[in-house]
């Protein structure tokens, strides 16, 4: 059976923790949480990276009431999947951690750069990457050796950004732009009835922490 991960993301604002996963309002009127991002056998050594820098396990106590109800309601009722004695507490304490975004995500993205890798690229290998006809761009110049070829010469290159594919960058980039994108619009302040308290406790991405569970 192949394994899963789920990432998850709240955001802390006067000591509380909120919810910044989308909710999707499913065709009979009722809600369900989606995670920011799910990943495969591929997230393997990401999520042992994240493990790495984690502050904590299991569910904590002070998790928002939209996340919290995604997982199991009574903790310490005995989960039939892992023998008769394991509590779903247990499970989750194995399965489940929490990493500071400061931590987890941000070290692995460069500010202002979307993509890893960039540089003069022939237009021919950039025409057969975006057909899927190279799987990878193994040549391409710096901005120092662009410039000492001729005008004809540069005239065969194109300045590119890209990722290889499934790379740990592409994936911490496409985690980092889908909080930032919840944040932005967490910052409208609906989730307050006094939207005061949220103003004088604006919150920045410093103030989000990142659930991590494997299944």
């Amino acid at each position: 059976m192949s394994t899963s991960y789920y990432v998850y993301a709240e955001v802390n604002v006067g000591k509380k923790w909120y919810n910044m996963n989308p909710l999707i309002r499913k065709h009979d009127g009722s809600w369900v949480l989606r995670p920011i991002y799910v990943g495969c056998s591929s997230f393997f050594e990401i999520y042992n990276y994240m493990e790495q820098n984690m502050t904590s396990f299991g569910i904590p106590e002070d998790m928002s009431p939209e996340l919290r109800s995604v997982f199991h309601n009574d903790l310490d009722e005995p989960c039939g999947g892992y023998g008769e004695k394991t509590t779903w507490r247990e499970v989750y304490e194995r399965e489940l951690f929490i990493v500071p975004y400061s931590k987890g995500i941000a070290p692995r993205v460069k500010r202002d750069r979307p993509h890893m890798f960039q540089g003069y690229v022939d237009k021919r290998s950039i025409i057969m990457y975006e057909n899927d006809e190279i799987e990878e761009i193994n040549c391409w110049l710096d901005s120092d050796e662009y410039a000492v070829l001729s005008g004809k010469e540069k005239r065969k290159y194109r300045f590119y950004e890209w990722d290889e594919p499934y790379s740990d960058y592409e994936v911490f980039r496409v985690i980092h732009e889908r909080i930032n994108a919840m944040l932005y619009w967490f910052d409208f302040a609906d989730a307050f009835e006094n939207r005061r308290e949220y103003w004088d406790n604006v919150p920045s991405l410093s103030d989000v922490r990142v659930i991590v569970e494997r299944s």
